[in-house]
């Protein structure tokens, strides 16, 4: 159940770091934020 969680959060993070990057701007805040939501969800 929580390697499902963790799976569908790491999908999130790659598209949304793939769509940003397309767009061009810079995704270490992003990256940041929910590397910090998957700390604070384990």
């Amino acid at each position: 159940m929580v390697s499902l969680m963790v799976l569908s959060l790491l999908m999130l993070s790659v598209s949304v770091s793939s769509l940003t990057m397309s767009l061009g701007f810079v995704d270490i805040e992003i990256e940041n934020f929910l590397f910090e939501f998957l700390i604070s969800s384990l």
